[in-house]
């Protein structure tokens, strides 16, 4: 990775709340493989692949989104290969 793309990711990385855990979130990754995260309104789905992928180095399967009403949050739930 070249300069440019880590510092981009340093800058987007903080648009990502934390990995949302609970005990449902327990039972999909478990089971399926799925993980779910807290991210930033803004972000587009685009942008939650870019991030997740150069993060974790992971092949993205799937992302579905949640939008949480009145807050500046979305819970992203993200199938990994």
């Amino acid at each position: 990775m070249n300069n440019l793309k880590i510092n981009n990711l340093k800058k987007l990385s903080h648009l990502i709340k934390f990995i949302k855990i609970s005990s449902k979130s327990s039972n999909m990754l478990l089971k399926n493989n799925i993980y779910t995260f807290i991210v930033d309104k803004n972000l587009t789905k685009m942008e939650i692949k870019n991030i997740i992928k150069n993060l974790f180095f992971k092949k993205i399967k799937q992302i579905r989104i949640l939008n949480l009403n009145n807050t500046f949050f979305k819970k992203v739930y993200i199938s990994l290969k």
